[in-house]
């Protein structure tokens, strides 16, 4: 065989070699590349897991006091001349704040005692603690401000995470890639030779 032909053979074999390898490297960059956006979604669900706790257990309080509210105020129904469980809450609340609980045991709620004895409140003392108990406090409404505030988080944390998961690359998707550079290069490769 002639030298020439034993050059350009070896020069066909080396731009083959290379453009398999770049085509492989494409290939492997895939995974770096999945990697990183793995990472970040699972940094994303630590955040979101962490902030669904945190709302969870800062709007707990106000959603059990708000329970019980409504469930006092359906008991009460008619007795009452309020429309709304605040309402009625809020107006037992002040008379509880000024130690009246007793009092108006004792005197203008006479006319209620069976019904509160019916839903279990046997004394005005456990009355009042039901009352000091379940009030909504600015701290309850602030509580379940950041609660909403972080679910709001958690919503754009969410859309963050479905951008990465739609920037991973599937296993066929790796293997159209690495024939996509393999063609390209190969295309090139064929041209430039000519100009070597």
């Amino acid at each position: 065989m002639d030298i020439t032909y034993k050059s350009i053979i070896i020069r066909e074999s080396l731009v083959f070699t290379a453009v398999l390898l770049l085509s492989l490297f494409a290939f492997l960059f895939t995974y770096a590349y999945n990697w990183y956006y793995n990472q970040r979604i699972n940094k994303l669900s630590s955040i979101s897991l962490s902030n669904m706790i945190t709302a969870d257990s800062l709007s707990n309080f106000y959603q059990k006091k708000e329970s019980k509210q409504i469930w006092f105020f359906n008991k009460l129904g008619v007795l009452t001349p309020h429309s709304t469980p605040e309402e009625v809450f809020k107006r037992l609340y002040a008379v509880s704040q000024v130690d009246s609980v007793g009092h108006k045991w004792n005197g203008s709620w006479k006319y209620m005692i069976p019904f509160l004895k019916s839903i279990g409140f046997d004394s005005h003392k456990r009355f009042k603690k039901f009352i000091d108990e379940n009030n909504i406090s600015n701290e309850d409404v602030s509580n379940l401000s950041r609660s909403v505030e972080l679910t709001r988080l958690n919503q754009e944390i969410d859309v963050e995470k479905n951008k990465a998961l739609d920037k991973i690359f599937s296993y066929n998707e790796k293997i159209k890639l690495f024939w996509l550079v393999f063609v390209c290069l190969f295309v090139f490769a064929f041209f430039i030779r000519f100009i070597l």
